[in-house]
């Protein structure tokens, strides 16, 4: 788990990424959004629709294998962004693998990564 300056918590912070749309890139197996915010660290929020995964054991199974990536490549990102990553793809909830390739792209592609 990430730790808790490093965590999106409250739903205005949610709504104010979903409504700037400052960046945002969409892969294969899951979207990220970005947006700027006043502080010097990068906060995050991961988003699994009960669609996706039914029970709350697997969706948070996605969600600590996530936090894990976003963890190792913490000091690697430019601070001061709030960052929401929303699982799309079903079939691979469970490969951390393609979730690492695609984070990895992601960074790339909104070039917050140094």
């Amino acid at each position: 788990m990430l730790k808790k300056n490093n965590r999106l918590t409250k739903k205005k912070d949610f709504d104010r990424l979903f409504q700037l749309e400052q960046a945002k890139y969409y892969g294969n197996v899951l979207g990220v959004r970005i947006a700027k915010n006043q502080l010097k660290y990068n906060r995050f929020g991961i988003i699994i629709s009960k669609k996706l995964c039914r029970l709350a054991v697997g969706r948070n199974r996605v969600r600590r294998q996530i936090s894990s990536l976003i963890r190792q490549d913490l000091d690697k990102l430019q601070p001061g962004f709030d960052v929401v990553i929303l699982i799309i793809d079903k079939q691979t909830k469970n490969n951390r693998q393609f979730f690492q390739k695609e984070l990895q792209e992601a960074w790339k592609r909104l070039k917050i990564i140094v």
